[in-house]
């Protein structure tokens, strides 16, 4: 049975709509989770329930705990993204909006490009025009070009502008040079052209399903009553994450369904720069008919949540507890490219360790770690010869493969769990930790000693002679060693943190 807070149990068995307000890890996304279950246990057939998550990967964590309540199979949840979602009613509803969205053959089905396929027409859209003279004096590349065009359209309809109004909008409001309005007119020509192109053949890119769906399937009566006779509870969890036009989707749905519940994370918004809008969320805490304040934290140590404040205060002058600020953050790298930027940071890493820093003490934060740039990151910390840990927003650590193996040697030693691993994870856990046990070697050690329906790890008189030859007699013992200490060791003879010191510092080491 899952404990649960006062303010989650408040939340799991609310009618009507309610908003969970709180900083993320205070158990929000939990709540609600629990109220789905609790939904679906009480005879809510899946059919009716819709939940709004704001990335893919967040609907892994809800399907998760589904899957452990052992409802049986319920194909018919409703667990999206707000593109997903779009995509998926578009198709369904596609007689009724074809024609008055302006496409030419409303009789045929839509195709949906992904961003490269929309890349590659708006190419054949521009590539001309090059060659006629437009874009003449910009120092962009003609990919560059192709991709901001792209991204103008798809912020103007996440945000609920039309073509022409947004491009009228980049009119009005450019402060730069006069010179370049020229370039804003290519632009708006290109992407009318581009619009044109897909209004003729059917094709819908990110831009216009938006557009289609927040501006013709959103308002049409007859969706309307579809979803009000299909879906009776509507969950969504962060909230702050969406755009306007996934906001502006949710806030149709108020007075539609029976129940809803929505999250949103303070502090939020990380996807501002993809067009997210925390501000314009912070209305659906009025529209619902209660709120609950989530203050607890489960997932931050105090020491780090201090560190967040002063970082935040340093950098933005929140309003938040300023104690230590100025000896906390040690510098800041203002380096105009973020190939320079790596480059100073590995000087002024340098200069604190020679100061006697110890690498432990050091924070790296930046706003945005992208896989480049965690792969520049990681080089240079290599090149200085620094020990490093690079985390990424919402990386759980079960997510490491180092963390994946303590994690199979603490569910091994303790069978009264009711943990059991997989084959997979024994191998892993044995190539990680056995320094002369390889990949191959792990998965035929994981195949021969180990099955996921008994305790442990079996013993080594259940290998084949030749099986031992082929391991490594060395090897073979060294597995032994293990099992037997994990055996003497585990049950619950010790607290989880004393029994991984005793694993690392009187084995491993």
């Amino acid at each position: 049975m899952v404990a649960l807070t006062p303010e989650q149990e408040v939340v799991i068995k609310a009618s009507g709509t309610i908003f969970l307000y709180g900083p993320a890890g205070s158990g929000k996304s939990s709540a609600l989770r629990q109220r789905l279950v609790q939904l679906l246990q009480s005879g809510e057939p899946a059919y009716t329930i819709l939940l709004l998550v704001a990335e893919q990967e967040h609907v892994k964590p809800f399907l998760n705990v589904v899957q452990q309540s052992k409802l049986g199979p319920l194909t018919e949840l409703s667990i999206t993204t707000y593109y997903n979602l779009a995509r998926e009613l578009v198709t369904l509803f596609w007689p009724l909006v074809a024609r008055p969205a302006g496409f030419i053959r409303p009789y045929q089905p839509p195709t949906f490009l992904s961003y490269d396929l929309a890349q590659l027409l708006m190419w054949r859209v521009v590539t001309p025009m090059i060659e006629d003279g437009a874009f003449a004096d910009l120092r962009l590349r003609p990919q560059q070009i192709v991709s901001q065009l792209l991204d103008t359209l798809n912020r103007a309809a996440l945000n609920g502008l039309s073509l022409d109004e947004a491009n009228q909008r980049q009119l009005v409001t450019w402060s730069g040079e006069q010179d370049h309005i020229v370039h804003l007119r290519d632009a708006a020509i290109a992407a009318q052209r581009f619009r044109k192109v897909c209004l003729e053949n059917n094709l819908l890119d990110l831009s216009l399903l938006v557009e289609v769906f927040d501006t013709q399937l959103v308002k049409h009566p007859r969706f309307r009553q579809y979803f009000v006779e299909r879906y009776r509870h509507f969950i969504a969890d962060n909230i702050e994450e969406q755009t306007p036009a996934g906001q502006n989707f949710v806030n149709s749905l108020m007075d539609t369904t029976e129940s809803i519940a929505i999250a949103y994370d303070a502090g939020g918004g990380y996807k501002r720069f993809l067009a997210a809008d925390p501000t314009g969320a912070k209305i659906f805490r009025n529209r619902c008919q209660q709120a609950v304040d989530f203050n607890r934290n489960f997932t931050a140590a105090p020491a780090m949540l201090q560190l967040s404040n002063v970082v935040e205060n340093f950098l933005v002058g929140a309003k938040k507890p300023t104690a230590g600020a100025e000896e906390a953050v040690l510098t800041t790298i203002n380096s105009r490219y973020r190939q320079e930027m790596v480059r100073d940071l590995g000087h002024v890493l340098a200069e604190l360790i020679q100061e006697g820093i110890q690498a432990n003490e050091i924070a790296i934060i930046a706003p945005y770690l992208d896989g480049a740039l965690r792969y520049s990151l990681a080089k240079e910390l290599q090149a200085a010869g620094l020990p490093h840990y690079l985390l990424r927003r919402r990386s759980s650590p079960r997510d490491e493969p180092r963390v994946r193996a303590w994690l199979t040697w603490l569910a091994l030693a303790h069978p009264s769990w009711g943990i059991r691993p997989v084959e997979y994870d024994v191998a892993e856990a044995l190539n990680l930790t056995i320094v002369s046990i390889d990949p191959a070697r792990a998965q035929l050690f994981a195949q021969e000693l180990f099955r996921q329906e008994e305790t442990g790890l079996l013993p080594i008189d259940r290998l084949a002679e030749n099986m031992v030859e082929r391991l490594g007699e060395e090897r073979v013992m060294l597995v032994e060693e293990l099992r037997r200490w994990l055996l003497d060791n585990g049950q619950d003879r010790y607290p989880i943190d004393v029994f991984l010191f005793q694993l690392f510092n009187n084995l491993l080491s």
